[in-house]
C-alpha cells in the first residue's frame, strides 16, 4: 500500500506513509520494485500538488510539506540520486503519472478535498 491508492480510496494518506516506508524496508523487494513504488508515490504527490492548490488556495504549509514528502520518497530511489525532474523525463514515469492524473479526475470531490487536507494533518 502506498501514496498512489489515496486517490482510489480514502485511506489516510499518514497511514499510507507508514505501510510505504514500511514495505520499500522489506529486503525482499527488488530494486526494480522498490523504485516502481517510489515512481507510483511520487506521481500521487505531484499530481495532489498540481491539484490541490484549487481547493485549498495558496498555502504554504500544504507547499512544505509536499516538498517534504517528495524528498523523503526520491531519497529512497535504488541506485542513486534521483530528482523530480529526472524521474519526469522517463517514459515509465510519465505513464504512471498520467495514470494517476487520470484516477484524480475519476475520484469523488469529496475524497480528493479529503486527500489534501490529510496532507496537510500530517506531522512531517
Amino acid at each position: 500500500m502506498h501514496f498512489s491508492s489515496i486517490l482510489r480510496n480514502t485511506v489516510s494518506i499518514a497511514i499510507l506513509a507508514f505501510f510505504s516506508q514500511i514495505t520499500l524496508a522489506n529486503d525482499d523487494l527488488s530494486a526494480d520494485e522498490k523504485n516502481s513504488m517510489i515512481k507510483e508515490d511520487v506521481a500521487s504527490i505531484q499530481v495532489l500538488q498540481e491539484f490541490c492548490p484549487s481547493i485549498l488556495g495558496k498555502n504554504a504549509n500544504f507547499d512544505s510539506k509536499i516538498q517534504k514528502l517528495l524528498t523523503q520518497q526520491l531519497n529512497e530511489y535504488v541506485g542513486g540520486n534521483m530528482t523530480l525532474d529526472l524521474l519526469k523525463q522517463e517514459k515509465d514515469y510519465q505513464n504512471i503519472l498520467k495514470s494517476t492524473q487520470k484516477a484524480l479526475s475519476e475520484t469523488s470531490a469529496d475524497d480528493n478535498k479529503m486527500a489534501c487536507e490529510e496532507i496537510l494533518n500530517l506531522d512531517i
